[in-house]
């Protein structure tokens, strides 16, 4: 789901809360509106670039507002990555296969991969998942270093909130900034000895004897990063990641 702001272009009348978009290759198709539209209004379809944005619905030239499109850079070094991300789009999966090219090799989730074929000059991707959801972390293996670029709407992550089980989980961080690990999971209840790693680092919840803490090398959370989190509860649980913002 994502919310565009669009001005008409004749009338300056401000749409706004533009619902349930799907995207195609670019073009994005809204099912659902939370405005008045004319009468004679059935559609509305919208096609971004760098540039700038047109918007038509059905013969009304609407333009739309640039800042409700978000873009999420994330650097990948060459081998094994663990990515996520804070953008909400219904082609995540795909967005991230075009903007690997040929520095992909693999996108591996908890319970799937999808790979890179080559076959007579063209390349093409395969596997056991279709899409990305921003709750889930994968791991990506490149060739070479790269930039990806993923499009779409900033995700919220109180409309993320994250099934947490007994083991290990792979979890997304989808939060545009920088969190502190203790602000991040402050409205999580850890089982002690649970444990939190990124790739290059780790936290397990213990007791000090005046209390209980996360202690280790893993200190701040880092949006386009992925995490795994081994939960010690027998029940499942519910986090939503904080951001400590007002």
């Amino acid at each position: 789901m994502g919310y565009i702001t669009a001005e008409d272009d004749g009338t300056c009348n401000t749409f706004t809360a533009i619902e349930n978009y799907t995207k195609h290759r670019g073009w994005v198709e809204c099912n659902k509106f939370l405005f008045d539209l004319p009468a004679t209004a059935h559609r509305l379809a919208f096609k971004w670039s760098e540039i700038d944005m047109v918007c038509y619905i059905d013969d009304v030239v609407v333009s739309i507002n640039p800042n409700a499109i978000t873009t999420q850079t994330i650097a990948l070094s060459a081998g094994w990555n663990w990515f996520s991300t804070y953008i909400e789009a219904d082609d995540l999966l795909e967005q991230l296969e075009e903007s690997l090219g040929t520095s992909g090799i693999r996108i591996q989730g908890k319970n799937g991969t999808v790979d890179r074929f080559d076959y007579q000059g063209s390349s093409y991707w395969y596997g056991s998942f279709t899409d990305l959801t921003n709750e889930q972390m994968y791991k990506v293996h490149t060739n070479a270093a790269c930039n990806v670029v993923i499009l779409g709407a900033e995700a919220s992550p109180a409309y993320h909130p994250i099934a947490i089980s007994n083991g290990w989980n792979w979890i997304g961080f989808p939060c545009s900034e920088s969190v502190s690990l203790e602000t991040a999971l402050s409205g999580f209840t850890p089982e002690l000895n649970d444990i939190i790693k990124s790739k290059d680092g780790n936290a397990i919840y213990i007791s000090n004897g005046n209390g209980s803490m996360w202690y280790g090398t893993l200190n701040t959370l880092e949006p386009g990063e992925g995490y795994m989190y081994k939960s010690n509860s027998g029940e499942t649980k519910t986090l939503i990641f904080q951001t400590g913002s007002k």
